[in-house]
């Protein structure tokens, strides 16, 4: 008389995923030693979920294993996060429609190395950058020239003159940031978005996001730039919040440099502030006067967790 039983471990939904897998696999092999082939790949891929998920082998030392850190690899984690293909060290594409401004998105790699995955959205036309009353094209009468040349020659090494003079713009921004023993961070960053950096004289900076801008240098490669309008602490607060106040600064101050590349901006920003309205603000279709430069720092801003 034989006995039937159950175990207790048995979860159908594994086995059919399992046995899904296994179907998926069988196509792309040589069909000749199917149990080896299926075992072999079976394996790696169990290896790679080991490694990824950042488990110990004990034959292995913890202190100097490379393996330990395999996810940080900022190529590794392009492959492995998103679909990934290039030609070269720096490669762009444009998916663009018909329409003289696009919703267009451009992706690119980085030149830094704790930056990656860089995507560029909604390409600026040269009728809404004239708008904004300034050019696509760089000259030594450019309002933007001193800066750019300055944040190339501080931050990228380079203080050749620049050669390419055409710059384009955009609405925004998406990259990660890779820092060590931490989560890959993923910023969405808009034209308008107020951002803290770190600053050595106050420790604490802030600034609003004016302009996203792309441009060619003389290597060849592409660099994306970021052009802020600085916030300066007026050590006055506001009567009935008793939250600080600030002025935002005029289009015709210059004494702050105002372009930086992307890399300033390594973490989501955490701050909030709101416009000091007064009676020449149109609150129904919430219009502020852009000549009253006055803002609140929202201290009570925080982050739920």
């Amino acid at each position: 008389m034989c006995n039937f039983a159950t175990l207790v471990n048995t979860a159908v939904g594994i086995k059919e995923m399992v046995h899904r897998i296994f179907k998926a696999m069988v196509p792309h092999i040589n069909c000749k030693v199917v149990e080896l082939d299926l075992t072999r790949r079976y394996n790696t891929v169990q290896a790679l979920r080991h490694l990824i998920d950042g488990w110990i082998d004990p034959r292995f030392s913890i202190e100097t294993n490379a393996l330990n850190n395999l996810t940080k690899d900022p190529i590794l984690y392009s492959i492995l996060s998103d679909w990934y293909a290039t030609e070269s060290s720096f490669t762009f594409t444009s998916i663009q429609n018909n329409d003289n401004e696009s919703d267009d998105i451009t992706f690119g790699v980085s030149n830094f190395k704790n930056i990656i995955d860089i995507s560029l959205k909604d390409q600026w036309s040269a009728k809404k950058v004239e708008c904004k009353g300034i050019s696509k094209k760089l000259d030594d009468n450019h309002p933007f020239y001193r800066d750019l040349y300055r944040a190339y020659a501080d931050y990228l090494n380079s203080s050749a003159a620049i050669l390419n003079k055409n710059m384009e713009f955009y609405s925004s921004i998406s990259y990660t940031v890779i820092k060590d023993n931490q989560e890959p961070v993923r910023l969405k960053l808009h034209i308008g978005d107020i951002v803290d950096l770190n600053e050595e004289s106050e420790g604490v900076a802030y600034a609003k996001i004016e302009f996203i801008i792309q441009h060619k240098a003389n290597n060849g490669q592409y660099y994306t730039f970021f052009l802020f309008n600085w916030f300066q602490a007026t050590n006055y607060v506001d009567s009935i919040s008793r939250c600080p106040l600030y002025n935002i600064q005029k289009p015709e101050e210059s004494q702050w440099f105002q372009i930086f590349p992307i890399n300033f901006i390594d973490h989501v920003p955490q701050v909030h502030f709101i416009h000091d309205c007064k009676s020449t603000c149109n609150s129904c279709n919430t219009k502020h006067d852009e000549a009253n430069r006055s803002y609140i720092l929202n201290s009570f801003y925080y982050t739920a967790v």
